[in-house]
């Protein structure tokens, strides 16, 4: 029989630090443990689940350091999970940005709803939003129709500009919106056939005209179907002259009924750089995968991220053999690095049949994977993974009293949105070669951490950002992006992939957490609220690729995959620096059992171990690193 190494980790409590602000981190075990119901995405024909007011009642006047609002929204849903690219830096320093915009006028239907759009030129002037006592009134959307969810593209070498939604006034087309030159005149609009939802965008290619374009698709209908065995499926497209002609829309090659049977609204995300382009795609009950062209969109491969262990998986039909699974929530970001290497930050949670056709997720669980192409694919159970680049199961325990004060509290019917604690990943490559990712997480500090909409309890969240100076091996402490304001809702960051002298995102922001478009009798936040779109430029000098010594002991962060195994496991630990390790395996006798002597380099090691003889029963493994150490329970099967 073959036997099953398992190691389990107690994750203790350190301490990471936030500018000035020392905060302490602990483990979300005994809080996370509360699964809600996943509520239905929201695409266009939603009405607002709670009251209608058609005035904002206040107004945030504290804007710190570069916090400029530079535009407002009444439709404050920005995505259902992962963020698309809203916000660039061209070459000649010009910044656009877009969001989903709508001023409401007094209609549950949003019928206004398009895209809002801005650009800041002259080193650092935005052009200012409509002035006046309530300026959201003069706003307009670029589009001539009700179109969600954009999506920005700059082409013909940063001379033209696309804006690429859905169209929602009758069925779910790709609409493409163009305009030459960037920033300048009006823009042409087009309804194209592609049956398309939930659009997704990269350009790249030859002069960057050719757009590469990701879709849920949607039938002649605004319905959802199966297609090629697949429920709402993924699929793509590509224009080779900046968005006028496109070819047919359909599943990319090796994306099929055998690898997925039912997908999830927006968990994708897409990269472009040159002619090499990267689509990520999975999450909750699904194989997380990267698809990656090196010809511009022509031949693509595929590789796995994560597999669940059921898939390919259809909660509707099917029972798990496992539940309460630790997977990735759908939110991902992609970015594409010079040489071409794909880096991929996901958000992560745990996923919970109840019953055929009725599933939950777990909003407080938190943890982010970072990995790379040149990475394996990740095995067993995805908590135990050494991918973290924010811990599983560790949250920002701001007041220091051991509990996250945000999820402590009753009637939690729906949350605003299907992702994990830690999520909704933005991330960025700079200019000195080093990985930032921007995440929103639930804020924890009493008493404002959260906001109760009658029985209904609703956590605010704020933007952090931690970076990597090794290319993805450790990670830094956190900083808090947004200001320290306790009842405040900063939530989905979209951050600008190329970093230079900042770190540079958009965010939506409000006094009132969640949303109103939830098709829910719960979280009834009032529809018609008035919503700021904040861009926020970071200097790259608030960030340290240093870690506290709390986080940085000599040896930590180990975990073994796959788990369960057959044949063998893998260990894999971080070192603050390059040294000598032991590893032995101690069973229940005392009795050495195997030993290994390893030079250990900085950052990740891994080490094979075979075990296919070792008898069933329990053992300790000790690892000795610089005069330190740790053991770990081990049980063979």
């Amino acid at each position: 029989m073959k036997k099953v190494l398992l190691i389990l980790i107690a994750v203790g409590i350190s301490y990471y630090s936030f500018g000035q602000k020392a905060t302490k981190l602990a483990n979300t075990n005994k809080i996370s443990n509360t699964a809600i119901i996943m509520a239905a995405p929201v695409s266009g024909g939603e009405i607002p689940s709670g009251p209608i007011i058609n005035s904002n009642p206040t107004t945030r006047n504290n804007r710190v350091g570069s916090e400029i609002v530079i535009g407002k929204t009444k439709y404050e849903l920005q995505t259902n999970r992962s963020m698309g690219k809203r916000i660039l830096l061209l070459s000649n320093g010009n910044i656009p940005a877009v969001w989903t915009f709508s001023n409401f006028a007094g209609s549950t239907s949003y019928t206004d709803r398009g895209t809002g759009y801005n650009l800041m030129t002259g080193g650092g002037v935005w052009s200012p939003y409509p002035a006046g006592s309530t300026p959201i009134t003069s706003m307009v959307r670029i589009e001539g129709a009700r179109t969600g969810f954009a999506n920005y593209g700059a082409t013909n070498n940063d001379g033209s500009e696309v804006v690429i939604t859905h169209n929602s006034d009758a069925t779910n087309h790709a609409y493409v919106s163009k305009r030459t030159p960037l920033g300048t005149g009006n823009w042409s609009n087009a309804v194209t056939t592609m049956p398309m939802c939930w659009t997704r965008i990269a350009t790249g290619g030859t002069n960057n005209n050719t757009v590469h374009l990701i879709a849920t698709m949607t039938p002649a209908s605004t319905s959802f179907v199966r297609y090629k065995g697949i429920y709402i499926p993924l699929i793509y497209s590509r224009s080779t002259d900046g968005g006028t002609n496109w070819t047919t829309a359909d599943l990319l090659p090796g994306y099929d009924s055998t690898i997925i049977k039912k997908a999830m609204a927006e968990d994708y995300a897409i990269d472009a750089n040159g002619n090499t382009v990267a689509i990520v795609l999975g999450g909750y009950y699904n194989d997380a995968y990267l698809f990656k062209s090196t010809d511009d969109g022509v031949n693509w491969s595929k590789k796995l991220i994560w597999h669940f262990p059921d898939a390919p998986f259809n909660p509707d039909s099917i029972a798990p053999t496992t539940d309460t699974v630790p997977c990735f929530d759908g939110s991902f970001s992609v970015v594409i690095d010079n040489s071409g290497q794909v880096h991929v930050w996901g958000g992560t949670t745990r996923f919970l049949q109840t019953a055929l056709g009725s599933y939950s997720y777990y909003p407080s669980q938190c943890g982010m994977i970072y990995w790379r192409d040149d990475m394996p694919t990740i095995t067993g159970d995805l908590s135990l993974c050494s991918n973290f680049c924010w811990p599983w199961n560790t949250f920002i325990d701001r007041n220091g009293n051991g509990i996250w004060d945000c999820v402590q509290h009753q009637g939690w019917v729906n949350m605003p949105f299907n992702v994990g604690g830690t999520s909704m990943p933005g991330g960025s490559i700079g200019a000195d070669g080093h990985l930032y990712v921007a995440f929103q997480h639930m804020s924890d500090a009493d008493p404002n951490t959260f906001h109760i909409y009658g029985t209904d309890t609703v956590p605010y969240r704020h933007i952090f950002a931690i970076v990597s100076c090794d290319n993805g091996s450790t990670w830094s402490d956190a900083v808090e992006l947004t200001p320290f304001d306790e009842g405040i809702d900063y939530v989905y960051p979209s951050v600008v992939k190329n970093t230079t002298d900042s770190l540079r995102l958009l965010y939506e922001e409000n006094d009132l957490p969640g949303t109103s478009l939830n098709p829910s009798t719960g979280n009834p936040k009032p529809a018609g609220y008035e919503h700021d779109i904040v861009y926020l430029s970071v200097p790259l000098g608030d960030f340290s690729c240093t870690s506290t010594p709390e986080k940085s002991k000599e040896v930590n962060n180990i975990t073994v995959y796959p788990n369960p195994a057959n044949d063998y496991t893998n260990i894999t630990y971080t070192l603050a620096k390059a040294g000598s390790i032991n590893i032995s395996v101690i069973n229940i006798m005392g009795q050495k059992v195997s030993s290994y002597k390893i030079d250990g380099i900085k950052g990740k090691n891994y080490k094979q171990l075979n075990i296919e003889n070792f008898a069933s029963g329990i053992y300790v493994v000790k690892i000795e690193a610089e005069g330190k150490l740790l053991t770990q329970k081990l049980i063979v099967n």
